[in-house]
């Protein structure tokens, strides 16, 4: 993984897990990651940012 894509990942993370501790729930920090990992990427169709977003912070599958 280059550095761009760890950088962008960890973002996503970040914003994952920040939302997760201000209580929100796991669906809305989910898509609350996804549209950082967007904003970065505004090409990307929202599913399959959402997949790769899924993947970077290892949230299970179905998620």
């Amino acid at each position: 993984m280059n550095s761009m894509v760890k950088d962008e990942c960890c973002a996503a993370r970040a914003a994952y897990c920040e939302q997760i501790e201000f209580g929100n729930t796991e669906d809305n920090a989910l898509n609350l990651a996804t549209i950082v990992y967007q904003q970065r990427h505004p090409c990307v169709p929202a599913g399959q940012a959402k997949a790769m977003v899924i993947e970077a912070i290892g949230v299970p599958a179905g998620a």
